[in-house]
């Protein structure tokens, strides 16, 4: 994800959520050393339009995926799934050892999603969205397991 992207990225944030994320919120991603924003964007037209985006933080020896949207026309295409897998490969490039998420109680589209590649809910977080109080569920993808003698990445 570039600046010149976020016009579109907004379009498709304030299409996705009840409380959708700023402008500067998106910058200050860009800004973040520890922070990955990836776009998808229309190839087969030659358009290179943004279809989607996700955002994540590269923390530690853990990866949190904070934010994933696909224009409400180019859902049902694969384009999450294929979001989600990209960050997974540079999470086990990077060297982490798991990713971890929160998704919407009501999102079943997300949980399936996420289920389907991996991922297992390994906790709750109650009234976690403000905008309705509704819980989000915490879900992980473990990608390997602690050594202490191997250094942590980051």
């Amino acid at each position: 994800m570039e600046e010149k992207d976020l016009a579109r990225v907004m379009e498709i944030e304030r299409a996705s959520f009840i409380s959708p994320w700023t402008e500067e919120m998106f910058l200050e991603e860009l800004r973040n050393s520890f922070s990955r924003c990836l776009v998808a964007q229309e190839c087969s037209q030659g358009s290179g339009e943004v279809l989607g985006y996700l955002c994540a933080w590269f923390v530690a020896s853990e990866v949190h995926i904070m934010n994933l949207a696909i224009h409400p026309r180019a859902r049902g295409r694969g384009i999450a799934r294929d979001l989600l897998r990209e960050t997974v490969e540079q999470a086990r490039a990077w060297g982490a050892l798991r990713l971890l998420l929160e998704v919407r109680e009501s999102n079943m589209n997300a949980q399936l999603l996420y289920s389907s590649e991996g991922f297992r809910q390994v906790g709750r977080r109650p009234r976690y969205y403000t905008d309705t109080g509704e819980d989000a569920l915490l879900m992980e993808l473990q990608l390997g397991f602690w050594d202490e003698n191997k250094p942590s990445a980051g």
